[in-house]
């Protein structure tokens, strides 16, 4: 985050880059006018600058004229994973199909209300996995809605192999709209067809997600993604669709733009 800029502006170093994947400012716990100043300052310093989404380009194109935008990638050998042979989790096995994944922090920027209603319209099983900072309210107490807390890393492609479909339900708001989620690519990786908040970066993949602005259209949407989400043939071409955003060829991106950056500072000193 930013505000370490204060801490490192006198270390030694070659390059300073900085890689801006949130907008800091709006986010409820932390400071938004420190947030603001340790960023500009951070920006105004860094010799490269990485967005991982176009708005977040132009916010940091107020400070800075050495921004590139690279998207975030994906391990797509681990997540594949989900499309090979294989028990489901135990705890994913006594849950209803169809089963509609979700794995994340679940914080205020998860549409709570969305996915009850989502449960209520769909009676599909809701299976949130991720650690919760929020107050999941009636969630807890809903038949359809299944919390199952955090699992690891490693595990998340045999909870992705039982489901028939992903989420993405977040609020749009300043924070939203700047975000290029990461389990985008990771449920596509696992084969799963995604369904969206209607968010700017996610819009820019209608290859892999659909994006729904209102109830109705989640339910319609999310019908469709399930349908999709049982055809093992589909499943492997979503996967296929994300190979080559391997995180492999995004640092190969990013190790370009700081070699022609580092090339050209040596020849300046």
């Amino acid at each position: 985050a930013p505000h370490v800029a204060p801490y490192i502006r006198h270390m030694r170093r070659s390059l300073l880059v900085y890689h801006c994947v949130d907008r800091w400012s709006a986010f409820r716990d932390y400071s938004a006018e420190r947030m603001t100043a340790s960023e500009a300052q951070l920006l105004g310093e860094a010799d490269v600058v990485i967005a991982s989404a176009l708005d977040l380009v132009v916010h940091c194109e107020r400070h800075s004229r050495r921004v590139h935008y690279v998207p975030h990638g994906v391990d797509v050998a681990h997540f594949a994973t989900a499309l090979d042979p294989g028990p489901l989790p135990e705890e994913l096995r006594a849950i209803p199909e169809p089963r509609v994944g979700f794995f994340g922090l679940i914080r205020e920027w998860i549409d709570l209300e969305l996915i009850r209603q989502l449960a209520d319209r769909t009676g599909y099983s809701f299976v949130l996995i991720g650690e919760t900072r929020t107050d999941l309210g009636e969630l807890r107490s809903h038949p359809d809605i299944y919390l199952l807390g955090r699992r690891p890393y490693e595990r998340l492609p045999e909870y992705c192999r039982g489901f028939q479909a992903a989420v993405i339900p977040f609020h749009t708001n300043s924070l939203t709209r700047s975000v290029n989620p990461i389990k985008l690519r990771e449920y596509a990786a696992a084969g799963l067809p995604i369904v969206s908040s209607d968010l700017p970066e996610v819009r820019r993949c209608p290859d892999i997600a659909y994006c729904a602005s209102d109830v109705d259209s989640w339910v319609t949407r999310l019908t469709e993604a399930v349908e999709r989400g049982r055809d093992e043939r589909e499943r492997r071409a979503q996967a296929d669709r994300v190979r080559p955003q391997d995180w492999s060829v995004i640092c190969g991106q990013i190790g370009e733009i700081i070699d022609r950056t580092s090339a050209v500072a040596t020849r300046d000193w």
